[in-house]
């Protein structure tokens, strides 16, 4: 038993489990279609699926990796943005330095 848990193994059940968050469709029926159409999304964890053809359309954007390369709503933009500023200007002084240090031993 310690040795399944460490491996992440489960115990053995002769049937699937049906999660219901693991249904696209979230046990609505959709009726006679007759093609379903799957392709990725730009967002690199995420796939479209789309089932038509029948009285009913479905579309649904899936995630099964729960999302992981997405941003919190709680993530500070704006400190990113200083950030990414300060290291720009930071470049930006330090390129100049390095730029008279080079016309200093130049001129040496």
């Amino acid at each position: 038993k310690a040795t399944e848990k460490l491996e992440g193994l489960m115990k053995y059940h002769p049937l699937i489990p049906i999660i219901p968050s693991n249904i696209p469709s979230y046990h609505q029926n959709v009726e006679s279609s007759t093609q379903i159409v799957s392709t990725a999304a730009y967002i690199e964890s995420q796939s479209m699926v789309l089932a038509y053809g029948g009285p009913d359309i479905f579309f649904v954007r899936l995630a099964p990796s729960k999302s992981f390369d997405l941003l919190p709503e709680s993530f500070n933009k704006g400190l990113l943005s200083v950030v990414v500023f300060a290291l720009i200007g930071i470049w930006m002084y330090v390129n100049h330095l390095g730029k008279q240090k080079a016309i200093r031993i130049h001129w040496s």
